[in-house]
């Protein structure tokens, strides 16, 4: 059975410094057997990087099918499993106001890194969390999960101006932490090219952006976020339609 202890020398040894910036996309169930379950992977993350910054994807994007569409920062769950849900309730944590993209975050500056994520109107802005990761040279943990769930990845495709990845603006209700409501204005994903993002992954090795870790039993992609879009970038420049549906691999 995995403890607090063994998952933070999980962390040392995947050569993770305290001080870091780090964005964790997670499966409980892959991390495995754990004393104390789910809370005790929180306080690892919490304890670890108390130094730095730790975030989780708060995402809730089906609120984008909806008629009239609400997000309640209070209240809406994350559709990205048991971990986010749980961390962005503990003292302490923020959570950003996007109303498909949140970001929940632990840290010194956790509140700053998010502040402007609302005003951004797209999921994954230049002024947006999953932005600062990158400008912050973060890290990307992917625990369980491959490069299909990589949210940062929609971001690089954004920031290169991708086509046909965004659907046309809606008009979304914010309901803030102090129950006031914010009107704002979003041009959501569309299509699944994070279903080909794997075809990413020879050349984000190549790279050094990308190695290999261990968090409990779960194995673990280890992303630089800013060398993850320098290579994407690189790709999309050669092949705006790398990650398009219809491509042959």
């Amino acid at each position: 059975m995995h403890t607090k202890i063994s998952l933070e020398n999980d962390l040392k040894n995947m050569g993770l410094r305290p001080q870091d910036t780090v964005l964790m996309h997670s499966s409980m169930k892959a991390i495995g057997s754990v004393e104390g379950g789910a809370d005790t992977v929180l306080d690892a993350l919490c304890d670890y990087f108390a130094p730095g910054l730790v975030m989780l994807p708060a995402l809730t994007w089906t609120v984008a099918n909806m008629d009239d569409p609400v997000f309640d920062v209070r209240g809406t769950a994350a559709v990205v499993g048991l971990l986010p849900n749980l961390f962005m309730k503990r003292s302490g944590v923020v959570r950003s106001w996007h109303p498909t993209h949140s970001l929940a975050a632990f840290g010194a500056d956790a509140a700053e890194v998010l502040r402007e994520d609302h005003l951004n109107h797209t999921p994954c802005g230049p002024t947006s969390g999953w932005h600062k990761l990158m400008e912050r040279d973060g890290v990307i943990l992917m625990v369980g999960c491959g490069l299909t769930s990589c949210t940062f990845i929609h971001g690089v495709e954004e920031w290169n101006d991708v086509p046909n990845r965004l659907a046309p603006p809606k008009r979304f209700t914010v309901i803030t932490p102090d129950g006031g409501r914010v009107e704002v204005t979003s041009s959501p994903h569309q299509g699944s090219p994070s279903e080909q993002y794997g075809r990413a992954e020879e050349a984000l090795r190549r790279t050094g952006a990308l190695r290999d870790g261990v968090l409990g039993s779960a194995h673990v992609l280890v992303l630089s976020a800013r060398k993850t879009f320098e290579t994407v970038s690189a790709l999309l420049r050669e092949n705006p339609h790398l990650f398009d549906e219809s491509r042959k691999a």
